[in-house]
């Protein structure tokens, strides 16, 4: 049944994509709702699929100020409260969690539910993203959203859903998962396409993946990722030659999955 059902998606994607590729607008009825039954029947089949690609951005720099109305500190717009501080303005950089929660977010695989994504901050505040979250697109209204989380300890929607959540981390929720730490500099260079795919075969149907991506501006030590002694990792990735952002990263793993899972 299951099979059968991605038969039919993979059908209706290529009659989808020949007829977008002619540049020319549908006007047979049929065809558009082809293509609506199409977005409608692919989301509802991703969504019954157990496995899910996790991203855990680590050592996050979320910190709220002291002030009477407290904000989360960056380096370009509280450079003086950072210097009373005795901080340096260059590691508050939380334009660069941002930047990924946008590239996450924005991905087809979210699109139809295959993706989740937590926040650990160096503060050690673990925070739940609920997929459905529509990430701010400014920095400043990114700022404010996360702000009133840090204060209040979680968003919720007018269904009363946790949007944004401040959760304990617990060990048990990844334990059994494959958990793959991206770090350029003391990973070993690998392909992502072919990488992804070898674990994609070997992963059971009810497994996750997790890949945890640092978005400090400082390297930090793989082993004071965590600091619970029982986390063990499976394997410590690079995926470029060149330095590049935590974003970048984050969207190469994503089009690898895609590609294989036949997100399109």
């Amino acid at each position: 049944m299951e099979n059968k059902s991605i038969e039919n998606i993979k059908i209706l994607n290529k009659k989808h994509i020949r007829e977008n590729d002619k540049n020319l607008p549908l006007l047979d009825t049929q065809n558009n709702k082809d293509s609506e039954n199409l977005l409608l029947e692919t989301k509802n089949f991703y969504q019954t699929i157990k496995k899910k690609l996790i991203f855990i951005l680590n050592q996050s720099c979320l910190e709220l100020s002291n002030s009477k109305n407290p904000q989360i500190l960056n380096c370009d717009d509280d450079i003086k409260i950072l210097k009373k501080m005795k901080k340096n303005p260059d590691l508050y950089r939380p334009d660069i969690t941002h930047q990924c929660l946008l590239s996450l977010f924005d991905s087809p695989l979210n699109k139809v539910g295959l993706l989740k994504v937590y926040i650990k901050t160096k503060k050690n505040i673990f925070i739940e993203i609920n997929n459905k979250t529509r990430i701010p697109r400014t920095f400043k209204r990114f700022i404010g959203l996360f702000s009133q989380l840090l204060k209040k300890g979680n968003i919720k929607n007018e269904k009363n859903e946790n949007l944004l959540n401040i959760i304990n981390f617990d060990n048990k929720n990844f334990k059994n998962f494959p958990k793959i730490f991206v770090d350029n500099k003391k990973g070993r260079l690998i392909d992502i396409e072919n990488y992804c795919n070898n674990i994609n075969k070997n992963l059971k149907i009810n497994n996750n993946i997790v890949f945890i991506i640092n978005v400090d501006v400082n390297d930090i030590k793989i082993n004071e990722v965590y600091k619970e002694k029982d986390i063990q990792y499976d394997d410590i990735i690079s995926l470029s030659s060149y330095k590049i952002p935590s974003n970048i990263e984050c969207s190469k793993i994503c089009e690898a999955f895609e590609k294989i899972w036949e997100i399109l």
